[in-house]
């Protein structure tokens, strides 16, 4: 028998109605806690970001035409958030790609236009959406504003040898870089005007060896920078002057092999990626060794060479997983953070009970 038009559009119909309910939303991951039972749990798991496949939902016509998502990270290097959005520079496709998980929307900075990155490595954020890009091919900081115009470049030959990682204190309104090759912290107004530097090759106390990352302290301003190549991580003072390092080379918990990234949170403690050991091991302000977070891998947790590191206002470790192609995202429940979340709290509570519920 040969259909009408409108028989073949009811036979069709159910199909149709069911590519309407496989509208996609991003993949959740159930929060894993640290450290384990019986310790009281101080991290979670929360999110893992690639890029798009993780952050915008895929309408009916895109599942049915079999779409992948391709907006998603090559070769991530640095991190930093701001205002619920993720800035990650990537050096396989040398940009910045800014993950909105709650507006569901991708947008790239430094890939197109007269301010086109070459080797973005170092980012930071400013709460008026500002973006602190450094590139350490060009060797040359640049300053974008919200929507990705180019606002100013610091810079000028024979400034920089290679500049790398990058930390914005704006209380201070201050911008400090990272000159690897040249052992230096040059600190810039958040303007990009040149006020001072601090650190020289050698091996006394405030001495730098291919220095790589930087992190402020937001309670007090001081600096922690990671000494790569003398296997340490070094604290000043917002200024510039020496208070006290810690780390040695080797391979038990508490040493370094090839230090990367920091970051600092609302307690003072210090995170640490190390590239080599594949995993971020945690410090107290009194550098006292307190967890060390993942190992070798590719599941959610695991790493694969991660690199830099950064902790938000809100207490949230962002963690690039480089070789992964991915930011893995930890709530640090400090009690700060428990006081003004108390129900993202809770709701992390109940899911750690009924977790351990379901494991007994």
């Amino acid at each position: 028998m040969i259909k009408t038009g409108l028989q073949r559009w009811f036979s069709v119909l159910p199909f149709v109605m069911l590519c309407f309910s496989c509208v996609t939303a991003p993949p959740a991951i159930k929060p894993e806690f640290l450290p384990k039972p019986p310790d009281e749990p101080k991290l979670a798991l929360i999110a893992v970001y690639r890029g798009e496949a993780d952050i915008v939902s895929r309408g009916f016509l895109s599942v049915l035409l079999g779409d992948t998502p391709s907006d998603n990270l090559s070769k991530p290097y640095g991190v930093a958030a701001r205002n619920g959005k993720i800035y990650v520079t990537d050096t396989g496709k040398p940009r910045v790609l800014v993950m909105d998980p709650k507006g569901q929307r991708i947008t790239t900075i430094g890939d197109s236009g007269s301010a086109r990155l070459s080797l973005p490595l170092g980012i930071a954020v400013a709460a008026d959406g500002t973006i602190y890009v450094s590139d350490g091919e060009l060797k040359k900081v640049f300053i974008f504003d919200q929507t990705g115009n180019v606002k100013n470049v610091i810079g000028k030959k024979g400034d920089f040898e290679t500049n790398s990682g990058i930390a914005l204190n704006e209380e201070l309104k201050r911008l400090y870089v990272i000159d690897s090759k040249g052992h230096t912290v040059h600190v810039f107004t958040d303007r990009g005007e040149h006020l001072f530097q601090f650190g020289k090759n050698g091996d006394g106390d405030g001495d730098l060896f291919f220095p790589s990352n930087i992190a402020i302290d937001r309670r007090n301003g001081n600096v922690a920078v990671v000494d790569t190549q003398h296997f340490k991580v070094q604290i000043f003072d917002k200024d510039g002057r020496f208070i006290k390092k810690f780390g040695q080379l080797g391979d038990a918990a508490g040493n370094f092999s090839r230090p990367k990234g920091a970051g600092i949170d609302s307690e003072g403690n210090i995170y640490v990626s190390d590239a080599a050991f594949d995993n971020v091991q945690i410090f107290n302000e009194n550098t006292q060794l307190l967890l060390v977070l993942g190992s070798g891998g590719v599941m959610p947790g695991y790493f694969q060479v991660p690199g830099g590191v950064y902790v938000d206002e809100n207490d949230r470790l962002y963690v690039v997983d480089q070789l992964n192609g991915r930011v893995q995202v930890y709530q640090y429940m400090s009690e700060k953070w428990k006081k003004e979340h108390p129900d993202e709290y809770k709701n992390l509570e109940r899911e750690r009970q009924q977790g351990d519920h379901a494991n007994k």
